[in-house]
């Protein structure tokens, strides 16, 4: 009687042993899928040669010259920008290129446990012109976090180029995608403004 009782009870712990192995075995795979998963991060577009973050195209209009695509160009900037003037940092005399030193209209956001931390996010914009086509380079810079956050002691003395790494302040991946996904949208956002004005038929001459 006491053997098969000893061999019940050791077959019901082996049986025991058993599930909870399944069961640790099984949550250590959902905990790696779901770390897998939330790891693929937002890679953004990085230019080899100068290691910022780079948006560019050549968009075709048959149907214009240089004078043309360029004279749309000034338009577009006149209605975008505050200070066209101040914006265009160079202008080419023979009208072959542009270029526009801004800041995207609307801060991105870095989120925090308390609260989240506003940052002006500054760019470059060169766009070049020939005769039924322009080519577009843009290029976000810099995230200024010391405008809205003057009172904290790390970031209101803060001045990032972008592409974020982790060493970034120290920055979790987390908020690095979160800030990379935010200046992105930025990008986009301009770049689908350049095209419309770009395509809008001129109701005077552009000569």
């Amino acid at each position: 009687m006491n053997v098969q009782y000893h061999l019940f009870r050791e077959l019901r712990i082996s049986f025991h042993m058993i599930i909870l192995r399944r069961i640790y075995l099984l949550t250590i795979a959902q905990i790696f899928i779901s770390n897998s998963v939330f790891a693929q991060f937002f890679i953004p577009p990085v230019d080899k040669e100068t290691g910022l973050i780079t948006y560019t195209e050549v968009v075709n209009h048959d149907s214009l010259t240089q004078i043309q695509l360029y004279t749309r160009f000034k338009k577009w900037a006149a209605n975008n920008f505050r200070s066209a003037n101040v914006a265009i940092v160079a202008d080419d005399e023979n009208k072959s290129f542009v270029v526009i030193q801004s800041i995207f209209a609307k801060p991105v956001s870095m989120p925090d446990i308390i609260t989240n931390f506003n940052s002006d996010c500054d760019f470059r914009l060169k766009v070049e012109f020939k005769d039924a086509k322009y080519k577009y380079t843009l290029s976000p810079q810099e995230l200024d976090f010391a405008k809205h956050n003057p009172g904290h002691m790390t970031l209101g003395r803060a001045k990032k180029k972008l592409p974020f790494t982790e060493s970034s302040m120290t920055f979790t991946k987390k908020k690095i995608d979160a800030l990379h996904k935010q200046v992105d949208a930025q990008c986009l956002s301009l770049i689908s403004s350049l095209k419309s004005g770009m395509s809008e038929a001129s109701s005077k001459s552009d000569w």
